[in-house]
């Protein structure tokens, strides 16, 4: 879902060639770090099983983060 956000953002900026998305794609990619960093923080504390799930498992970008 984060992938698909950022995707489709770099997908504006290319076909729009306006240079305007370019502090939007920033922001966003701020915003889902942050995200994710909190949903992470909130599963690990209240499910048991998610420390194994996440050692397994990437977040947005599989082999990259």
């Amino acid at each position: 879902m984060y992938l698909a956000k950022l995707l489709i953002l770099v997908a504006n900026v290319v076909m729009s060639g306006s240079l305007w998305f370019v502090p939007m794609f920033i922001y966003l990619i701020i915003e889902t770090v942050i995200t994710v960093a909190s949903e992470e923080k909130h599963l690990t504390t209240s499910i048991p099983q998610y420390v194994g799930y996440k050692k397994r498992t990437p977040s947005v970008i599989p082999f990259v983060f």
